[in-house]
């Protein structure tokens, strides 16, 4: 049985590709920069991401190396969803590490791959590597108005915990959000108790 992840050590080798169902995992590419600028363009991705507003040559290189840095720096890892049939680009996913065996998961998909499954596919993949990399809990933030999202944390068995007055920032504004989570093993913690 691997141990499970303690932080910016198990960081220590890159972000790792993950395959999913039509979806491939991988760490971002200097070649990323049209989908970067995809999301920028986007009215909402860059409101509640790091995504710039921007999508000027500078700001999007900045970002696509803040992204690939994530990892060197133990707070998680950022993956391009790549659809596997044409190896095109059509969103991201990452897990932000917290402590203890939890991490929190967030998820865009660029406008023009909307509601074809790539981000479904895509928490699949998330969830199963992080069962297997020793996880307890994965978390998940989500407006209420932004159903297609949360809809996709429920069918990949995400539960609605809670809902938080303050949970999300959206565009600079705090606004209530859905809190949901998966279980995906007992913590250490309570089985010694």
């Amino acid at each position: 049985m691997t141990d499970m992840l303690q932080g910016p050590a198990s960081f220590a080798g890159g972000t790792p590709t993950l395959v999913g169902d039509g979806v491939r995992l991988r760490e971002y590419q200097d070649d990323d920069v049209g989908l970067v600028r995809m999301a920028a363009s986007d009215p909402y991705i860059p409101l509640v991401t790091t995504v710039p507003t921007n999508p000027g040559d500078r700001d999007v290189t900045a970002y696509i190396e803040r992204q690939r840095g994530r990892a060197r720096a133990g707070e998680g890892y950022q993956w391009v969803v790549e659809e596997t049939s044409f190896q095109t680009p059509v969103g991201q996913i990452g897990v932000t590490w917290h402590d203890l065996g939890d991490a929190s998961v967030g998820y865009w998909i660029a406008s023009p791959f909307r509601r074809r499954g790539f981000a479904k596919a895509a928490l699949r993949a998330v969830v199963s590597w992080a069962a297997a990399s020793q996880l307890a809990r994965l978390n998940l933030f989500v407006e209420p108005w932004n159903e297609d999202s949360w809809r996709v944390a429920e069918a990949v068995g995400f539960e609605r915990e809670a809902v938080e007055p303050e949970a999300i920032r959206v565009g600079g504004e705090v606004h209530e959000g859905y809190i949901y989570a998966l279980q995906l093993r007992i913590s250490r913690q309570s089985t010694n108790a």
